[in-house]
């Protein structure tokens, strides 16, 4: 079986929505971020993927690392994922401007979370850690 490494942002809104992305010829949905570049940090990551997928600029300050968590990929027969994870609260307003393999975006919430299919990562470790946020 193959491994990749990814680092991605769980980014929660001020209505406590889940902001989810969908690549293109993918039916998944999920979290911002991307397959880490040669010496880069898990955080630098993040941060550079944000930008190009969504067009938001991080501050590091901001973000707060969540933890790791291995699955299977969706997009990629035969392998496991990796994926460091961050959560970023927006305290603003913000509407994403979606590029590179980016298709669209969604905003997570009570009333649409099952009509979406959320990839393995974000389902299985995100999906939890946003629930609990959004109940407390």
């Amino acid at each position: 079986m193959n491994k990749i490494c990814i680092a991605a942002v769980a980014i929660i809104n001020v209505k406590k929505e889940l902001l989810l992305v969908r690549k293109k010829n993918s039916t998944y949905f999920q979290l911002v971020g991307g397959k880490i570049n040669l010496n880069e940090s898990f955080e630098q990551t993040v941060i550079r993927e944000t930008e190009e997928e969504i067009g938001l600029i991080l501050d590091p300050k901001k973000l707060k690392k969540i933890g790791t968590h291995k699955t299977q990929a969706v997009n990629e027969q035969n392998t496991l994922v990796e994926g460091h994870v961050y959560y970023l609260f927006l305290e603003d307003t913000f509407n994403p401007q979606i590029a590179n393999e980016i298709e669209e975006y969604v905003w997570i919430n009570t009333n649409n979370y099952k009509k979406y299919k959320w990839a393995h990562l974000a389902l299985e470790y995100v999906f939890p850690f946003w629930f609990n946020q959004i109940n407390n």
